[in-house]
């Protein structure tokens, strides 16, 4: 991500050198407080502009989607950059998304800079030229990896210095506000549902025992990969049919230390809240939510300060009621339409929850025994639920698929043609049991031109060379190495 300042050059000619050089901290240390929210990296402060790398020296599995959060934080605090004599300043962003070999330090001490080999800085640095006023312009390469999660406008092929011409790039307009991150991710009906019908029967069964009135608490565990939002995806699409209630509580990874986030961002959704209203339409909406007044103006009092209901907060207000009093009141609005419908709260991500929403769960877990309710939580391995276990209880770890059932989803994938056995041990052996690798490996392929496809089957013509790690995937595996320190060499040799 390379970011600058606009009009700079007035600028120093307007304010005074002591002026401008508070300024520019100022917004150095915005920049660098935005890039480092997100784990990212500044490598290189120039002058006005700020060089920052996402995926070093920490890989994550959604690196791109960490920078564009980045930029588009970087330019709603612009605003409060504004100097006192009235001057606005506004900068420019440009992304690209691609392999570089960061090497050893060319200097040494506090202006210590690491050498970089790669062409993404230098697209990166010429996007942002083309930017405009408070814009963030991403590349082809970037905008693959992230073009469910925003909102991007097409802009007009670019000539680029050092690059080239007819380069494609788009502008961010705003993130995507989804109740699921695996719908915003990934499409679900991309691929057939296989070797999870065991899995699919427990859940299901769960359901139906929620459902008729004994309260279920079904914890599901996987690496990521393995299909846990897929799962139960599948299981919502199965009870489509019957009369139920869904809630969605979707926690981030950039929001674990933000209480209550997942909740917040249902009861948005719930109530319709659309960000650009004003705080008294904003308060019609969500009262709605509520059977009597009396009740709507005491969640206001208490929800409005998080959810943008009131005109105006003191910084100094104290609270206007308890945490316990918060908890039991969102306890109540998340268990309520269980009252009229069975009801299934599924919590995505549970390995990025914030304490308070833990703790609400906690309470609701207390709630269940009688209620007609599933509440479905899905995690990493690395977390370990915090929650004493009730008596209706239920844990599933996710397995790798097995070699056939990877071997049925790559023929699905194929679009039930066969394809060369060859190409199919490959994929199966470098997706190693792992659902997404499986179907990301399988398009990969199918998309690289090496095979030829036939009424019945895919011909290879030529030796099939060594599959590379798809776009798609890079982050997920980089992720994984970094988490395997000793083993990232070797990888690396091979």
């Amino acid at each position: 991500m390379f970011c600058d300042i606009v009009d700079s050059t007035p600028l120093a000619a307007t304010l005074d050198l002591e002026t401008l050089q508070s300024l520019i901290d100022t917004y150095q240390q915005q920049v660098a407080d935005c890039v480092a929210r997100y784990d990212g990296f500044v490598a290189k402060f120039m002058g006005d502009g700020v060089l920052a790398y996402f995926g070093y020296p920490q890989a994550h599995e959604d690196d791109a989607e960490r920078a564009v959060r980045a930029a588009l934080d970087i330019v709603a605090a612009m605003p409060t950059l504004r100097h006192v004599d009235g001057l606005e300043l506004a900068c420019r962003i440009g992304i690209a998304s691609g392999v570089v070999v960061v090497g050893d330090s060319i200097t040494v001490g506090a202006a210590g800079e690491k050498s970089v080999l790669g062409e993404t800085p230098n697209l990166a640095a010429r996007l942002q030229e083309t930017a405009p006023r408070n814009g963030v312009i991403v590349a082809a390469s970037t905008r693959t990896l992230v073009a469910n999660l925003f909102d991007l406008k097409t802009i007009d092929p670019l000539t680029l210095k050092g690059v080239g011409s007819g380069i494609m790039a788009w502008q961010v307009i705003a993130a995507r506000d989804d109740a699921s991150r695996f719908r915003a991710t990934r499409d679900p009906s991309s691929a057939e549902f296989i070797g999870r019908d065991a899995e699919l029967a427990l859940v299901l069964d769960r359901w139906s025992v929620a459902a008729a009135g004994e309260g279920q608490l079904f914890l599901l565990s996987g690496e990521p990969g393995l299909g846990k939002s897929r799962l139960c995806e599948t299981m919502l699409a199965q009870i489509a049919t019957e009369t139920h209630a869904e809630i969605r509580l979707q926690c981030s990874p950039y929001h674990v230390n933000s209480p209550l986030y997942p909740v917040l961002r249902h009861l948005e959704r719930a109530a319709g809240l659309v960000h650009d209203d004003t705080p008294a339409i904003r308060r019609g909406d969500f009262a709605r939510l509520f059977a009597s007044d009396e009740e709507a103006e005491r969640a206001i009092l208490l929800l409005g300060p998080a959810l943008g209901l009131l005109d105006a907060v003191p910084a100094d207000a104290a609270p206007s009621g308890s945490k316990t009093e918060v908890l039991v009141l969102l306890q109540r609005l998340l268990i309520a339409p269980a009252a009229e419908h069975p009801l299934c709260i599924l919590v995505e991500d549970a390995h990025w929850i914030d304490p308070t929403t833990q703790e609400l769960l906690s309470l609701l877990i207390e709630r269940l025994g009688n209620q007609r309710v599933l509440l479905l939580i899905t995690h990493r391995p690395e977390f370990t639920p915090p929650w004493r276990s009730p008596i209706h209880h239920t844990r599933l770890a996710m397995n790798r698929l097995s070699t056939r059932a990877c071997t049925s989803l790559i023929g699905d994938l194929a679009r039930g043609k066969r394809l060369p056995e060859e190409v199919v041990r490959q994929i199966v052996a470098k997706s190693d049991g792992v659902p997404l690798f499986v179907e990301e490996l399988t398009k990969s392929v199918l998309e690289s031109g090496l095979l030829t496809e036939e009424h019945d089957s895919w011909g290879l013509d030529e030796p099939l060379p060594l599959l590379a790690i798809p776009s798609s995937l890079h982050d997920s595996f980089m992720a994984r190495l970094d988490r395997m320190a000793s083993v990232k060499e070797v990888a690396q040799v091979r």
